[in-house]
C-alpha cells in the first residue's frame, strides 16, 4: 500500500522520476521493511512486552475510578492487632471469636485469607467449630516448582477451600488472575472464585458456569471469562497454565469498606456492614510482607497492595462482570435465554496474532504516508502528534470496553516508518533535484570522485598500464539567457521548460543507446545540466553526443501551447586514468568559453582555460581584499585613497573650447599589477556585487570633489560632474535615498550632477527603469544615456525617458571619418537628440577632424584623448587652475 502511494506521488513528476523510484522509493521501502520486520521479530521474542505492559498499566490507571464495592467488607489484621496479641500467627481463639462475631450479622460468605494448616493454641477446638459453618471459605497454597504447598485444615470440606496463589508477571506486577489450576491431577478453583460461588448461592442467583473439571470457557451471566493464552494481548510466550484472566482493578485505592480485627472482636461494627456481604479477613501489616506490586504502584513506588485487597479486587471484578447491568434473572432458563440471544461479553478480548500484526503494519504504513505527504515541519509535527494521540485514544477506548490491543508496538512502527521516510526524503533532497528528479550537483561530484579514485587505485596497482585510458567525461551545458526567459514566461513555465528539456535529453540518451549504467544525468544548477559518462569509448563519441544534445536543444519546445526556442552553451572535460582533476570545474571553464566565444556552442577544455580561470579567481580574490582595505582607509579617514582612486576626464564645450565638467572614472591601483584597466575589474565587481560599495564611493568622492572645485574656482561655479551608474546600482532599492544623502552631505547642487546609465540597462525592464529615472529626475539631477546607439531602444521608448543627454558611443565617433555609415549614425543621433530637447556628448574624440565634424553637426560637448586622458584629481585640478581653453 505504501509502495503504491509513494509511486503515485513520484509519477506527479516527469517520467524520469520512475527511474529514481529504485533509489528514492525503493531504498525507503527497503529501510522501512527492515525496521518493521525487526520490530515484529522483537515483538515475537517478547522484547517489546515491557513497553506494552507499561501501556496496559497506564490505561488501567486512567480508567474511571469506581470507588469501593458495597458488596465487600475487608477485616484487616493490622500491626496494632499483632502487637496486641503479641504473636504471629494469631491464636486460633482470636480467629474463632472474630468469625463468631461476624457470623451473627449474617454475611453471605466469609473468606479467611490466613493459613491455619496447624493448630495455634489456645482455642483450636473453637476454630474447628467455626470453620464447620457452611459459608466460610479457607485458603490453601498449591505450590509449584521449588515453592512448597500449604494445605488447608483437614477438617474443612473440600468445597470450602480455594487456593490463594496470585499470578505475578516477570516485572513483579499482578495483572492476571488464576481462576482454576491443575494440581495433583485435580482441578482447584481460586479463593476468589469460590467466594463468588457462595455469594451467588446466597443471593439466589443461578448462572450458567463452566465445569470445574474442564473449564474451557467460564460463562457467568453475560460475562465470558475467556482464558489467557501464551500470546494474548501484548504477552508473548507467557506462562498461561491453568485458567487465567486479566484482572481489571476497580480502583487503585482500597476496594471495599474496611475494619480492623480489634473492631470486630470488640463488636464495634454495624450489622449492615456485614449482612449479605462477602467478608474477607486478611493481614495488612507491613511486617508480614504480604504486599504485591500493582499497575498503580507506578505512581508510588512504595505502594504495595495487600494480598487480601488483591483478592477483593478479583472478587469485585468477577461480580461486576457477571451481575452488574446484565439483567440477570434468578433462573437458569432466563440466563440461558440472555446468553443465547444477546451473547456473552468477555471480560477482556484479544485480537488474533495475525490481526495484531496487520494493526501494527497499518500504523507503519500510515506513518510513512504522512511523512511523505506532509512537507512542512510544523504541520508534520502536528499531524504526527494528532495521529499518535488518536492511536492512544482508540486503544484506551477499546481498553475501557474490554479490548486489549497493542499500543507501544504500533507507536514504534508509526515513528520508525515516519522517521525512515523523513530521513530518506532528506537524503533524497540532498542528492536529487526536487523539480526534475535528477541527481544534483553533490551527487554528480560524489559519483565522479568515487569513479576517479577507483580507477586511480587500479592504475596504481598496475591493473592498467595505458596512461591515456579515458576514465570519465563530463558534458556540461546551460540555457542561454534563461533569466530573461523566466521574466518573459514566468517561473512556472520556466520550470516546465526545464522538465521538458530533461525529458528530451533522456529520450536522446535512449535513442543514442547509451547504457544506463554508463552515465549519470544531473541538474547541477538552476539552468545548468551535467552528463557524467563512465569509461566513454573515445573522445570523439563524447563530442558527437554533445553535438547531438546541442541540436536537440535547438528544436522548439511546446510548453502550454507556447513555442519556445532556446540555445545552450556546452563545455566538455575529460579525465584520464593517471590524473586527478576537478572535472566539473574544467567543464565549467569550457562552458563559459563557449558562452563568450561567438558562433561557438560546444567547447572542449584546454589547459589554457584553467590558467585563465585561475587568473580570474585570483583577480576576484584580490579585488575583495582591496575593497576591504579601501573600507579600512575610509574608517581611518585617510584623505587620499591609494586603493581605488577616482580619475577625471574633462568634458569640453565644443563651441567655446572651455571645460564644462568632468566624468568621474574609477581606477584600481593593484599592489602588484599597478593600475588595473576598468574593463578588466569592473565586470568582476558587477558579477560579485562589489560594484555597490565601489559605486557609492565614486559617487560620494566625485560630488565632494566637484563641490570643492566649484568653491575654489568661481569661474567654474556650474561645473558638471558625470557619474556612471552600474546595472546593480540602478536596481538598488535605496538608490534615491543614497543620492539624496550624498548631495546633502557634499553640498553639490543637484543640477551639477549628471548620472549616466547605459542604454542596455534601461531596456532590461523599461517600465521599472522609466519609473526610477523619473524619481531621479525629481531630485533635480541631470540624466544621460551612455553608449547610445549600441543597444536596442526604439524611438517610442526614447520619448518616454526623462533624460537630458545622449552620449554617442566612441565606436561611431572614431570611425565616422572612414565609414560613411557611422557618420550618418552620428548625424542621426544628434538630430534625434535635438528634436527631443536633449544635448549630445560625443565620446572618443581623438583628432581635430572629429572636433570639426561634430561642431558642424551642432554637437554640444565632447570628450576624448584629443583633449585629455582621464587624470588623477591633482592633474585635473591644474586644468581648472590654468583656465585651460582648447583651441580649434
Amino acid at each position: 500500500m505504501i509502495a503504491k502511494f509513494l509511486l503515485n506521488m513520484h509519477t506527479l513528476k516527469p517520467r524520469l522520476s520512475r527511474k529514481q523510484v529504485n533509489i528514492g522509493l525503493g531504498s525507503t521501502l527497503f529501510t522501512i521493511s527492515i525496521f518493521i520486520l525487526a520490530l515484529l521479530g522483537a515483538r515475537q521474542i517478547g522484547f517489546l512486552e515491557p513497553l506494552e505492559l507499561a501501556a496496559y498499566d497506564w490505561m488501567m490507571r486512567q480508567q474511571p475510578d469506581k470507588g469501593i464495592d458495597p458488596r465487600l467488607l475487608v477485616v484487616e489484621i493490622t500491626e496494632d492487632d499483632i502487637r496486641q496479641q503479641r504473636r504471629w500467627p494469631l491464636p486460633d481463639q482470636v480467629i474463632a471469636d472474630a468469625l463468631e462475631n461476624l457470623l451473627q450479622h449474617k454475611p453471605a460468605v466469609i473468606g479467611l485469607d490466613n493459613y491455619r494448616d496447624f493448630p495455634q493454641e489456645p482455642g483450636h477446638q473453637s476454630l474447628v467449630e467455626q470453620l464447620q459453618q457452611p459459608n466460610i471459605v479457607v485458603i490453601r497454597k498449591l505450590g509449584q516448582d521449588s515453592t512448597p504447598s500449604i494445605p488447608a485444615p483437614d477438617y474443612v470440606a473440600q468445597e470450602q477451600i480455594g487456593f490463594n496463589d496470585l499470578v505475578v508477571d516477570g516485572d513483579g506486577i499482578v495483572r492476571r488472575n488464576l481462576l482454576y489450576a491443575n494440581f495433583d491431577e485435580h482441578v482447584y478453583p481460586s479463593f476468589a472464585l469460590r467466594l463468588f460461588s457462595y455469594y451467588l448461592e446466597h443471593q439466589h442467583h443461578v448462572l450458567p458456569m463452566g465445569s470445574a473439571d474442564n473449564p474451557s470457557q467460564l460463562d457467568m451471566g453475560r460475562a465470558s471469562m475467556l482464558p489467557l493464552e501464551t500470546t494474548s494481548g501484548a504477552y508473548q510466550n507467557v506462562d498461561a497454565r491453568g485458567y487465567q484472566i486479566l484482572l481489571r482493578y476497580r480502583t487503585g485505592q482500597k476496594v471495599a469498606r474496611h475494619v480492623t480485627l480489634a473492631e470486630v472482636l470488640a463488636g464495634d461494627i454495624k450489622p449492615e456492614w456485614v449482612q449479605d456481604k462477602i467478608v474477607l479477613i486478611g493481614t495488612t501489616a507491613h511486617s508480614i510482607k504480604d504486599g504485591f506490586v500493582t499497575p498503580f504502584s507506578a505512581v508510588d513506588d512504595e505502594f504495595h497492595m495487600p494480598g487480601v485487597y488483591i483478592h477483593a479486587q478479583i472478587i469485585s471484578h468477577i461480580i461486576s462482570a457477571a451481575l452488574d447491568n446484565s439483567n440477570v434473572e434468578p433462573s437458569y432458563e432466563a440466563n440461558l435465554f440472555i446468553s443465547q440471544t444477546l451473547g456473552y461479553r468477555p471480560l477482556f478480548s484479544f485480537w488474533h496474532d495475525s490481526f495484531e500484526i496487520v494493526w501494527i503494519i497499518f500504523w507503519a504504513v500510515l506513518g510513512g504516508i504522512l511523512a511523505w505527504w506532509v512537507q512542512q515541519p510544523f504541520k508534520l509535527a502536528t499531524v504526527f502528534i494528532a495521529s499518535l494521540t488518536s492511536l492512544i485514544g482508540i486503544s484506551y477506548i477499546l481498553f475501557i470496553q474490554g479490548y486489549w490491543i497493542p499500543v507501544s508496538t504500533p507507536m514504534l512502527a508509526f515513528l520508525i516508518s515516519g522517521v525512515s521516510v523523513i530521513s530518506s526524503r532528506l537524503v533524497y533532497d540532498a542528492l536529487y533535484d526536487t523539480l526534475t528528479g535528477l541527481p544534483n550537483r553533490a551527487f554528480l561530484i560524489s559519483k565522479f570522485h568515487r569513479l576517479q579514485n577507483y580507477y586511480y587505485k587500479l592504475f596504481s596497482y598496475r591493473f592498467f598500464k595505458d596512461e591515456k585510458k579515458l576514465v570519465a567525461a563530463v558534458i556540461l551545458w546551460d540555457i542561454d539567457r534563461f533569466k530573461i526567459l523566466n521574466i518573459v514566461l514566468g517561473h512556472r513555465l520556466g520550470d516546465l521548460l526545464l522538465i521538458e528539456l530533461t525529458q528530451r535529453i533522456i529520450t536522446l540518451l535512449e535513442d543514442q543507446q547509451v547504457r544506463r549504467s554508463r552515465y549519470t544525468f544531473s541538474r547541477v544548477g538552476g539552468n545548468e545540466f551535467g552528463l557524467l559518462l563512465r569509461l566513454p569509448p573515445h573522445d570523439l563519441e563524447v563530442r558527437r553526443l554533445a553535438e547531438a544534445i546541442q541540436k536537440s536543444t535547438q528544436q522548439p519546445f511546446l510548453v502550454e501551447r507556447q513555442e519556445i526556442f532556446i540555445t545552450a552553451s556546452i563545455g566538455i572535460a575529460f579525465s584520464y586514468i593517471n590524473e586527478k582533476r576537478d572535472l566539473l570545474r574544467d567543464a565549467y571553464a569550457a562552458m563559459y568559453r563557449a558562452k563568450t566565444s561567438p558562433n561557438v556552442r560546444v567547447e572542449v577544455f584546454k589547459s589554457a582555460m584553467e590558467s585563465s580561470a585561475v587568473a580570474q579567481f585570483e583577480l576576484e580574490r584580490d579585488l575583495r581584499q582591496a575593497v576591504i582595505q579601501h573600507k579600512e582607509n575610509i574608517i581611518q579617514n585617510i584623505e587620499h585613497d591609494v586603493v581605488f582612486p577616482v580619475y577625471y576626464q574633462p568634458l569640453v564645450d565644443l563651441k567655446t573650447g572651455k571645460i564644462a565638467g568632468f566624468e568621474a572614472l574609477l581606477r584600481w591601483d593593484h599592489e602588484g599589477r599597478g593600475i588595473v584597466p576598468p574593463g578588466i575589474f569592473i565586470p568582476i565587481a558587477e558579477e560579485t556585487g562589489l560594484i555597490l560599495p565601489l559605486g557609492e564611493w565614486v559617487l560620494n568622492e566625485a560630488c565632494r570633489q566637484a563641490h570643492e572645485w566649484q568653491q575654489k574656482y568661481p569661474a567654474y561655479k556650474d561645473l558638471m560632474m558625470g557619474v556612471n551608474l552600474s546595472a546593480k546600482q540602478f536596481a538598488q532599492p535605496h538608490l534615491i535615498d543614497c543620492i539624496q544623502s550624498t548631495l546633502n552631505r557634499t553640498g553639490l547642487p543637484a543640477p551639477c550632477l549628471k548620472l549616466e546609465i547605459t542604454e542596455s540597462v534601461i531596456m532590461d525592464d523599461f517600465k521599472i527603469s522609466a519609473a526610477m529615472m523619473t524619481m531621479l529626475k525629481n531630485l533635480g539631477v541631470k540624466l544621460g544615456i551612455d553608449d547610445f546607439g549600441t543597444g536596442y531602444s526604439s524611438l517610442a521608448y526614447l520619448t518616454q525617458m526623462p533624460t537630458d543627454t545622449l552620449k554617442v558611443d566612441k565606436s561611431f565617433v572614431i570611425s565616422m571619418g572612414t565609414r560613411e555609415v557611422d557618420m550618418v549614425i552620428v548625424e542621426t543621433i544628434i538630430a534625434l537628440a535635438h528634436s527631443l530637447n536633449m544635448n549630445v556628448i560625443a565620446e572618443g574624440i581623438e583628432e581635430l577632424e572629429h572636433v570639426l565634424k561634430l561642431r558642424s553637426l551642432d554637437c554640444e560637448y565632447g570628450q576624448g584623448y584629443y583633449f585629455s586622458k582621464p587624470l588623477p584629481k591633482d592633474q585635473a585640478e591644474k586644468l581648472l587652475a590654468g583656465h585651460q581653453d582648447f583651441k580649434f
